[in-house]
């Protein structure tokens, strides 16, 4: 069972780990470290040899990868297949790059299949293609990698259990206790119709509650929520959040049962998703790593900074066609940061909320109106609230910093920050709604509008406010 602190460590770029336990104390941690620099195969196997898979899974995670990759290319089949099921998919390929297409074979026909599926989508195409043939359950892999990429054909689980509605509680209790160690977590019992396509669901407590001689079919719940095997997982992922569902059967074009979409499955769908958009708006490609080479950095990276390159030229050329008002009035270039951040804070707090409401489907269009106005007000309070402790602040550091008409300059800096305050919340909460509209990426996208706005629309407001209420009482 994967422990907290091995969830947190997996999260680790350079290392897959990095705190010490019971298991691995720095002595040890030195010698093995030593062994791999050394390439002293047959001693690390003899050090290792009593070690339980738990043991050297929290070995591995204080290791660097290059040496976990390769450390973990040492250790038997066996102990490998335990491990690697313990870490997550996107780091399985590099704990496996050292290994060769016999080991992957050994490896992946020892895993269960969901986490061999998991770890056979995450290698490279060329290695799918030359490893499947060569697997136990071939058949079965191929059938999963015809399905179009990021469908829940491809990760779905087999492990169900479906029974017909002419089935009997107590034949269902019978099943249950057959099926309890292969099937490791059940929820809902799915009843099925002749055809083998799903008619309802009877919950596993409420199960054992009804009278045996019972039907299935007379005491399911007849709703049952259903996807094809072609839906994307995140639309899967956004139905489960909003209709609240512990598990999604999954059929195939002629509706009839072919698996499921598991608890544990669609919680690694929401992660996923979620670390996608943060990695976008925060303008890296949904597939950057830590790990990544200097080559792909620059190529995720360099487009965004260009766009914002842009953005900050024209807000420069701005600050530049005040050149006279600033010579008369320094001070006023001393407030374009405060303004500016507090701008791009305010949208991009509006922006997440909206990003995440969009990925989890949980905006309606009838609540455009009621989200116009509650967006329009907290911001608006928000910005006044800011506005006048600002304002404030310039009031007191007045006598101390020798300001002149300060009163002047804290009303021009005030209301330019309640503007643009109000204007970047609205931008944040509206562009990505937009955006969705039109077919494009609200994460990808939506930065980039918060970034010009902010730097252009932003200085702009500004040096007109405070040239109209402060510089022009010089």
């Amino acid at each position: 069972m994967t422990t907290q602190r091995q969830t947190e460590a997996q999260q680790l770029p350079a290392t897959i780990g990095s705190h010490l336990n019971r298991h691995v104390d720095t002595e040890r941690l030195l010698e093995i470290k030593r062994l791999i620099k050394t390439n002293d195969r047959a001693s690390l196997r003899e050090t290792l040899e009593d070690w339980s898979p738990e043991a050297i899974f929290e070995l591995l995670i204080h290791l660097p990868l290059k040496s976990a990759s390769l450390m973990f290319s040492w250790l038997e089949i066996g102990k490998s297949a335990v491990v690697i099921a313990e870490i997550k998919p996107e780091y399985r390929a590099l704990l496996t790059r050292y290994s060769n297409l016999d080991r992957l074979r050994e490896i992946l026909d020892c895993l269960p299949l969901e986490e061999a599926a998991e770890t056979l989508n995450v290698l490279p195409a060329e290695v799918q293609a030359k490893l499947v043939p060569q697997l136990e359950r071939s058949e079965e892999f191929a059938r999963r990698l015809q399905q179009p990429k990021d469908t829940i054909g491809r990760v779905m689980s087999r492990q169900l259990l479906a029974l017909s509605g002419q089935c009997t509680v107590e034949e269902a209790i019978v099943e249950v206790r057959e099926n309890a160690e292969t099937i490791r977590k059940l929820d809902d019992v799915t009843v099925i119709d002749d055809d083998h396509r799903p008619i309802g669901t009877v919950n596993l407590k409420r199960l054992l509650l009804l009278p045996p001689d019972s039907k299935l079919g007379d005491v399911m719940r007849g709703e049952v929520q259903v996807v094809s095997a072609v839906t994307n997982k995140e639309d899967v992922a956004r139905l489960s959040a909003h209709e609240n569902l512990q598990s999604v059967p999954v059929v195939d074009q002629a509706g009839r049962l072919i698996g499921q979409i598991s608890v544990r499955q669609l919680q690694q769908i929401m992660h996923d998703e979620a670390t996608g958009d943060l990695r976008l708006i925060s303008r890296l490609p949904v597939v950057a790593r830590p790990t990544d080479p200097i080559r792909r950095i620059v190529k995720g990276r360099l487009p965004w900074l260009l766009a914002g390159l842009v953005g900050a030229t024209l807000a420069a050329m701005i600050v530049g066609s005040y050149e006279d008002e600033l010579e008369r009035a320094a001070i006023v270039a001393a407030f374009i940061p405060v303004v500016i951040s507090l701008a791009g804070n305010a949208g991009l707090q509006a922006s997440s909320v909206t990003v995440q409401a969009l990925a989890t489907g949980s905006i309606w269009a009838r609540e455009l109106d009621w989200r116009f106005f509650r967006e329009l007000g907290g911001s608006v309070i928000n910005g006044v609230i800011v506005g006048m402790i600002l304002a404030a602040m310039i009031a007191i550091a007045a006598p101390v910093l020798e300001i002149e008409q300060a009163l002047h300059l804290a009303m021009a800096v005030s209301i330019s920050l309640i503007t643009v305050i109000i204007i970047a919340a609205l931008v944040g909460s509206f562009v990505p709604m937009l955006l969705k509209r039109l077919g494009i990426d609200p994460a990808a996208a939506t930065g980039v509008f918060i970034t010009t706005s902010n730097d252009v629309l932003g200085v702009l407001i500004y040096f007109v406010l405070a040239n109209r209420l402060y510089i022009a009482h010089f």
